[in-house]
C-alpha cells in the first residue's frame, strides 16, 4: 500500500504545481495585455483587466497603484482617488508604499482639483505622522503661504528644502514666500538657486526676472525675458513684493482650526476620534485597526513622530507593530537620530527571547535608543540586562501604558 500512497502524494504534488504554474502564467499574460491595452489607450480594457488582477492578487500593493493610474490616465480622478482611500482604510501598503506615500497622491489629486482643504488634511496628518517626507513639508509650506501664515511657512519649507536641498520646485515656493513677506534679496537667492536645479523652470524664471528688473538689473532681466519669449514689457508689474503672490487663486479657511482638530484626533482626545479604547484591557480584546490606530495615538503623545512601519509577512499584525521613529526635538536636524518601537500586544509575561529578537529589530534599524512596549510585564532578567548592559531602551508595561490611553 506505502507505494500507492506515494504514487496518489506524487499526482497531488504534480496537480498543485500545474495550477500554480496556471496561476502564475495568467498572472503575466494579464500584465502583458494591460501594458499593451495602456500603449494604445484602451483605458477601459486595461482598468477592467487590472480589476481582475486584484481579485486575483487581494493584498499586492502594485495592482492598486496601477489601477489608480490608469483611471488618472483616463481622467477619471474620483476614481483614482476612491482607490486610495480604499488603501488608506483597508491598509493595503508595502515596505515600497506606505501610507504617507498614498496620503501624498490624495493630496496632490485634490490639489489639482483646487480642494485644498481636503489637501492640507492628508498633508497635515502626513506631517503629525510622518515628519520626514519632504514633499508633503513642501506643499504645507506653500498651503500655509496661501494663508498667510509667513512664519509657518517658512517652517515647513525650510524642513523640506533641508531634507530635499536639491528640488528647485522647493526653492520656487520659498522664493515666492520671501516676495509676499518683502525680502526681494533672499527671494532672488531662492529663485536662483531653483533655477541651478532646474534651468527650465519657467515660474522661477519668469518672477527671477521680475525680482531682476524691480532690483535694476534690467541685463539679467532681459536675458530671461528672452528665453520666455516676453518681449513686451509694458503690461509687467513694476513691483512684485508683499502683493500676496502665494494667496492667489487659493481659498480662505481657518488653517489654524484645523490643524488644531486634527491634532486632537491624532493624539486619541476627542471622545469620537479614531482611538476607541480606554485602558489595556479593551486594548487586549481590540482588533487590527484598533490596534494600530492607539500604537500610533500612544507613540505621538510620547512625543515620536514616525519615519517608517515595518511590516512582516511572518508577524502577526494584531500582536506586534513596528515602528521607526525619531523624536521631536531632534525632527529639524539634517541627520536625526532614530528611536525604533515596538508595540506588543500579549497577555503573558515578555520573556529574554522576545527581547533579543527586540534588540537584533532595532540593530537592523540602525536606531540609537528603543522603547518596547508592552500590554503586559517584562520579566526582571530583562531589567537586568538593561541595567548590567546600559542599554538605551525603555520599557513600557501595562501600567506605564494605561496613562497614555
Amino acid at each position: 500500500m506505502l507505494p500507492l500512497y506515494i504514487g496518489i502524494g506524487v499526482v497531488i504534488v504534480g496537480f498543485i504545481g500545474f495550477i500554480i504554474e496556471r496561476f502564475i502564467r495568467r498572472e503575466k499574460r494579464w500584465k502583458i495585455q494591460i501594458k499593451l491595452m495602456a500603449q494604445r489607450q484602451d483605458y477601459a480594457g486595461a482598468i477592467d483587466l487590472t480589476k481582475r488582477l486584484i481579485n486575483l492578487r487581494p493584498n499586492k500593493v502594485d495592482y492598486y497603484l496601477l489601477l489608480a493610474d490608469l483611471y488618472e490616465r483616463n481622467k477619471m480622478k474620483a476614481s483614482a482617488l476612491e482607490v486610495y482611500q480604499n488603501m488608506i482604510k483597508n491598509k493595503i501598503f508595502s515596505n515600497k508604499c506606505r501610507e504617507h506615500n498614498i496620503r501624498e497622491k490624495i493630496a496632490i489629486i485634490n490639489i489639482e482639483d483646487k480642494k485644498i482643504i481636503e489637501a492640507f488634511k492628508e498633508l497635515y496628518i502626513i506631517f503629525r505622522t510622518h515628519s520626514q517626507s519632504s514633499y508633503a513639508l513642501a506643499l504645507l509650506g506653500r498651503i500655509y503661504g496661501s494663508q498667510m501664515k509667513y512664519d509657518k511657512a517658512r517652517d515647513y519649507l525650510t524642513k523640506a528644502i533641508t531634507l530635499s536641498p536639491h528640488i528647485a520646485e522647493f526653492h520656487y515656493q520659498m522664493g515666492l514666500l520671501w516676495l509676499d513677506t518683502g525680502d526681494l534679496t533672499r527671494a532672488i537667492e531662492e529663485l536662483e538657486k531653483s533655477m541651478t536645479q532646474d534651468p527650465n523652470h519657467v515660474k522661477a524664471q519668469y518672477f527671477l526676472a521680475l525680482c531682476y528688473r524691480q532690483r535694476g538689473l534690467q541685463e539679467k532681466a532681459k536675458t530671461l525675458f528672452e528665453r520666455l519669449n516676453i518681449t513686451n514689457l509694458n503690461n509687467l508689474p513694476n513691483n512684485i513684493t508683499q502683493i500676496g503672490i502665494m494667496a492667489q487663486n487659493m481659498p480662505k479657511f481657518n488653517i489654524d482650526e484645523i490643524a488644531k482638530s486634527l491634532d486632537e484626533e491624532l493624539s486619541g482626545m476627542k471622545k469620537d476620534g479614531r482611538v476607541k479604547v480606554k485602558d489595556v484591557d479593551e486594548l487586549l480584546d481590540s482588533g487590527i485597526d484598533v490596534f494600530h490606530e492607539t500604537a500610533v495615538s500612544v507613540i505621538l503623545k510620547m512625543g515620536y513622530t514616525i519615519k517608517d512601519e515595518i511590516r512582516n509577512r511572518l508577524i502577526d499584525p494584531n500582536t506586534e507593530i513596528d515602528f521607526i521613529t525619531i523624536a521631536k526635538k531632534y525632527q529639524d536636524e539634517p541627520q536625526p537620530p532614530l528611536c525604533f518601537i515596538q508595540f506588543n500586544k500579549v497577555r503573558s509575561e515578555v520573556g529574554t527571547i522576545p527581547f533579543a529578537d527586540f534588540i537584533s529589530k532595532m540593530k537592523d534599524a540602525r536606531a540609537r535608543s528603543g522603547i518596547f512596549i508592552t500590554t503586559s510585564s517584562f520579566s526582571s532578567q530583562i531589567h537586568e540586562k538593561i541595567t548590567k548592559e546600559n542599554l538605551r531602551i525603555t520599557l513600557i508595561d501595562r501600567t506605564k501604558l494605561n496613562r497614555y490611553l
